[in-house]
């Protein structure tokens, strides 16, 4: 994968490196799979309809059919469903953020920071009122944006230029071949092609103001 330097606002030079896009894939596709796993409703719930021969066709509900004419009981429990999708659909994309943030940090940084050892500084957090993510992972993430780089702009522009450089290079028309060959067998999405903000300027370094800037 492609390599290039993060300048932070501090002058930190940081060695940051591309992360297979097929890494970030499974990713996205290991954390559905997980909130599946818990029961949570990812897929719209059915309703069905009588065909002509009089069997059943079940259909994914959608905003526009949840009201049942002349039976307010199905429709209340149309819309208790769909409130419920909806929450598992926001979750799912908070999640999937999170965990494809906590992949591109530590597989982009091409030396890991060291995390404070032991529980002492995840006891204060929580006592601070702030969440103790629990997994390795989200742990890393939250370390790096506390404490490794606080800066809010710093942060969201070494996750873009980590990302610019895991989705440079990447024949996405090839990728695109290839999921058509397996229909249904792709559920994680991952950044296409025509990622802003990627800052890499033309000498392989990563520019945190934006190539071209002053």
């Amino acid at each position: 994968m492609k390599t290039g330097t993060f300048t932070a606002k501090d002058g930190r030079q940081i060695a940051i490196q591309g992360v297979s896009p097929m890494v970030l894939r499974e990713v996205t596709v290991q954390v559905e799979e997980r909130l599946r796993y818990e029961g949570l409703p990812i897929d719209p719930p059915r309703y069905s309809v009588a065909s002509v021969s009089g069997d059943l066709i079940w259909r994914e509900h959608n905003p526009t059919t949840l009201v049942v004419e002349d039976n307010p009981q199905e429709t209340a429990e149309n819309r208790r469903l769909w409130r419920e999708h909806e929450a598992a659909q926001r979750r799912l994309e908070y999640e999937k953020g999170n965990a494809l943030a906590a992949a591109m940090f530590i597989g982009g940084l091409v030396e890991l920071p060291a995390m404070p050892k032991g529980e002492e500084y995840w006891r204060r957090r929580v006592m601070m009122g702030l969440e103790d993510p629990k997994t390795p992972a989200g742990r890393y993430q939250a370390w790096i944006s506390a404490e490794y780089m606080p800066d809010t702009e710093d942060f969201e522009a070494l996750l873009m230029a980590i990302r610019g450089l895991s989705m440079e290079g990447v024949d996405w028309a090839r990728v695109a071949a290839v999921r058509s060959s397996f229909p249904g067998a792709v559920q994680g999405e991952t950044p296409g092609p025509g990622v802003d903000s990627e800052r890499v300027v033309d000498d392989g370094q990563v520019d945190p103001g934006g190539a071209g800037s002053a």
